[in-house]
This record gives structure tokens, C-alpha cells and sequence, in this order.
């Protein structure tokens, strides 16, 4: 379904039915769920009709700091919402063009507005002020793959890949998402476009964050 946001063109899809069919996209938003400022939160999958599934990790943005956070509103640091990202999957690995090898494997796409990488689990009180943002990209990356993994059987081929933020937690991830899909014995992880100096990780991921101890670690 196509509806208007600021004159832009958004597209949507249908919420996961109990028998989905393969070649059709659908939402996922499980309960528990959430963006950063507290809207409802999202992720898409697609059936295909190859034993083989692609996990991609969207981007946009990320946020390192308390005032990073805070300002988030007035900066845009990271996305704070997954309106607008359903148009990803249009394009590259995702698409259905003829050309793209991929076009027949099952898709589970994990969409982004949590500034973490993909990989906090930490309602974020900000000091001084009466906000919280919610860097819990952990968990809705959790919740959206035990909702999608009972509906892939046990794929034989795993590819698993992101750009820019998506990159990050595609390094970060890329283990985890083995783990869940253990019938897989070829695997790839592609980092697109994700490179930042800075020395700061360690601490961002573990007080800002909250990512999961063995996140920390890497």
C-alpha cells in the first residue's frame, strides 16, 4: 500500500498473516517492540522458494553519547523512527529485479530507529530532562526473529549483510544470527559502507547501550 508522508511516496506492507505465502512481503511488529521515541516499530519478511535466507541490518545513523541522544529530535544523529524505511527493500540484494540472485531466497529485514547498532537492550533515562530513548535495537532484533524463524524451515545458505549502521551490526551480529539458524553450513557476512574512528566503543556499547556482554567484549 502506497500513502503520503511530507509529499514523499511511503510504501507499506500487510501485517504477517498466520499462513503467509511465498513472494509476498508483510510487517512484523512484535509485542514489546518499539523506536527510540516510543512509536511502534517494525521489521518485513519474505518467503522465497529457495532454501536459502539473506538477514539484512538497515541503517541510519547512530548515537554515542548522552547529548547525542538527547538532541536526537533537533539533530537526527539516527533515525528515531522506521517510517520510511520499507522503500529498502526496492533496491540491491532485496529487490526482484531479474538480475538479483537473490530475488528467490527467503528476506527477513531488521529495520532501524534505535541509534545502537542494532544491539542495545537500555531505556535510556536522559539527565536532567523528563526523556527517555530507547536504544533497544537487541531486543527488537530478538523479538522480530522468534517471530520469522519457525517460518523458514532449516535454510542450507545464510547471508547476512547491512550498509552503513546496518554494516556495524552485521559485523557485530553476524555470529548471533548463525547461532539462530544453525542448519546453515554456508554462510556470509557482507559489511557494506561502515567505518567510524573512534575510541570510544567499549564504553557507548556498555553504559550507553547496554549491549549484551559478548557484544561488549568485540
Amino acid at each position: 500500500m502506497l500513502s503520503m508522508f511530507n509529499d514523499l511516496m511511503i510504501e507499506s506492507y500487510p501485517s504477517l498473516p498466520e499462513s503467509p505465502r511465498a513472494g509476498f512481503w508483510y510487517e512484523v511488529s512484535p509485542e514489546g517492540s518499539t523506536c527510540s521515541e516510543g512509536s511502534p516499530w517494525h521489521g518485513l519478511v519474505r518467503l522465497g522458494t529457495e532454501n536459502k535466507v539473506v538477514v539484512f541490518f538497515v541503517g541510519g545513523g547512530v548515537s554515542l553519547d548522552e547529548e547525542m541522544s538527547r538532541t536526537n529530535a533537533q539533530r537526527w544523529s539516527f533515525a528515531p523512527t522506521v517510517i520510511l524505511q520499507d522503500y529498502i527493500v526496492e533496491y540491491g540484494i532485496l529487490s526482484d529485479a531479474p538480475e538479483n540472485p537473490f530475488r528467490n531466497w527467503t528476506r527477513l529485514v531488521v529495520e532501524y530507529a534505535t541509534g545502537d547498532f542494532h544491539v542495545g537492550t537500555n531505556e535510556f533515562r536522559c539527565t536532567g530532562v523528563d526523556k527517555t530513548v530507547n536504544h533497544i535495537g537487541y531486543n527488537n532484533y530478538t523479538l522480530f526473529m522468534d517471530e520469522v524463524l519457525p517460518l523458514i524451515g532449516e535454510p542450507d545458505t545464510l547471508v547476512v549483510t547491512g550498509s552503513s549502521a546496518g554494516g556495524f551490526a552485521t559485523a557485530l551480529l553476524t555470529n548471533d544470527v548463525m547461532a539462530r539458524i544453525p542448519s546453515a553450513t554456508n554462510v556470509t557476512a557482507c559489511v557494506d559502507s561502515a567505518l567510524l574512528y573512534y575510541d570510544g566503543w567499549l564504553q557507548t556499547a556498555r553504559d550507553l547501550w547496554r549491549a549484551p556482554d559478548a557484544i561488549c567484549e568485540r
